[in-house]
């Protein structure tokens, strides 16, 4: 970008950066309120979100003078991360062409194209996030913070829902749920804000030195509320995450003496809090412990235990070995032979092998571990307080989608990916800064 004083058509740059900051938070939090009933009316408008952010950033920054070529410079020719993410694209790509031309089926054709240009907005949209968030990387936990947020809205929306009809089962069900397709796509969303406002009150904690003051109040409450949405969905896969992700953290806070006993104890508290709320409001035999209950009454075998998935993934590795250098395109397990159920097999790194195949995989592995390293690197390193909040953010966002994604979407629906995708472009681009390779 240019310099700070300059100006770039009628904006200054540091005026572009606030007006592209602020475009980012404002389509952070609409994002989380456009689930339709479809994954794929969803996905358009998370791709139509990206563009025109894409867009806006070039429309306000297109000068390319030496300072953006540097940072041009910086992440593709030095950052070999960057290369590592063009030849995954470019697996992808040839994946795509190679069974474009294979399938018969116009709806597969069109099908695997749409997927193609979802993942195709993904990356470019990581790219710009890239470029921005070097010059204005103190913004990005400002574009975090607004899910636990807008989850209260979420939550508002859905408790005016039940006391507006009179038969709320009947009207209210598992896939008539607002702003989602169904309750797995509100659980993404409910694990963000939750591990969002843990870091928040972790942080707050030790900057205050367990002062409660409003602002710690305010996240207290947001948490508690967070955790209580996040049980009453009743999602295993969501609750495991943002626990294993959260115990990731307060082990990494233990080793830099940065995390006392206290809001230990206070964050506990919290927590219970809200499973108790969760308890009292789960009124649907889908939600809650009443869905735990009853999954656990319903149980025959291990493969009823994990919703079908083991049979999910024995038949993917079945079908991703007949094409398993390249696999069989974008969106493969859409149109697979031995299909049980979904739209995705429920874990990542299938999904990968199914439309990428082994080569893909083994690319996607070392983008992952790398950015996972990079992220532990710069948390141990940092004595930044802002820095702090946005790798934390980030690193832990990677980690709980990461292990939803492994019995899950989240990978592959677009509102997950979309604050992944920030999550990757937020570590890239301090570990450019801090030049960790």
């Amino acid at each position: 970008m240019v310099s700070k004083n300059a100006e770039d058509g009628f904006l200054s740059l540091r005026d572009a950066d606030r007006v592209l900051a602020l475009i980012l938070v404002l389509f952070s939090m609409s994002i989380l309120l456009i689930g339709y009933n479809t994954s794929f009316k969803t996905g358009l408008y998370v791709t139509i979100y990206q563009i025109t952010f894409i867009v806006t950033y070039m429309v306000l920054c297109h000068k390319f003078d030496s300072s953006l070529s540097t940072i041009v410079k910086g992440t593709i020719l030095k950052n070999k991360l960057t290369i590592v993410v063009l030849l995954l694209y470019s697996l992808y790509l040839t994946s795509y062409l190679i069974n474009l031309t294979a399938v018969n089926s116009e709806t597969h054709k069109v099908a695997m194209s749409l997927r193609f240009l979802f993942l195709s907005s993904h990356i470019f949209f990581t790219y710009v996030l890239l470029c921005f968030f070097i010059n204005t990387s103190n913004r990005i936990a400002n574009t975090f913070s607004v899910v636990p947020i807008t989850v209260i809205i979420i939550i508002i929306c859905i408790l005016l829902v039940y006391v507006s009809f009179d038969s709320p089962q009947i009207n209210f069900t598992i896939t008539t749920i607002p702003f989602a397709t169904n309750i797995r796509h509100l659980g993404y969303i409910a694990t963000i804000g939750s591990i969002v406002a843990s870091i928040k009150l972790l942080l707050l904690s030790n900057r205050t030195k367990y002062k409660l003051n409003l602002h710690m109040g305010l996240w207290s409450l947001l948490l508690a509320l967070n955790i209580a949405f996040l049980f009453w969905l009743g999602g295993r896969a969501s609750i495991v995450s943002y626990f294993f992700s959260l115990l990731t953290l307060t082990v990494i806070l233990k080793f830099k003496h940065q995390l006392s006993l206290k809001t230990l104890l206070y964050l506990f508290f919290l927590i219970c809090l809200g499973i108790a709320l969760s308890t009292v409001f789960s009124i649907y035999p889908w939600n809650g412990i009443l869905r735990v209950q009853e999954s656990l009454q319903n149980v025959s075998d291990i493969n009823d235990l994990s919703s079908n998935r083991l049979q999910m993934w024995q038949n993917s590795i079945t079908y991703g070995l007949e094409k398993m250098w390249l696999g069989h395109g974008p969106d493969a397990y859409r149109f697979m032979p031995t299909k049980t159920a979904g739209v995705q097999p429920h874990n990542i790194f299938l999904q990968v092998f199914l439309e990428a195949g082994v080569l893909g995989l083994m690319v996607f592995l070392v983008i992952l571990l790398s950015t996972l390293f990079r992220a532990i690197s710069l948390i141990w390193i940092s004595t930044d307080m802002n820095q702090d909040e946005s790798i934390y953010m980030a690193f832990a966002i990677l980690v709980s989608l990461t292990i939803y994604g492994t019995l899950s979407g989240a990978y592959y629906h677009a509102q997950p990916l979309y604050f992944l995708m920030i999550s990757f472009a937020a570590v890239g681009s301090f570990s450019i800064k801090k030049d960790i390779v």
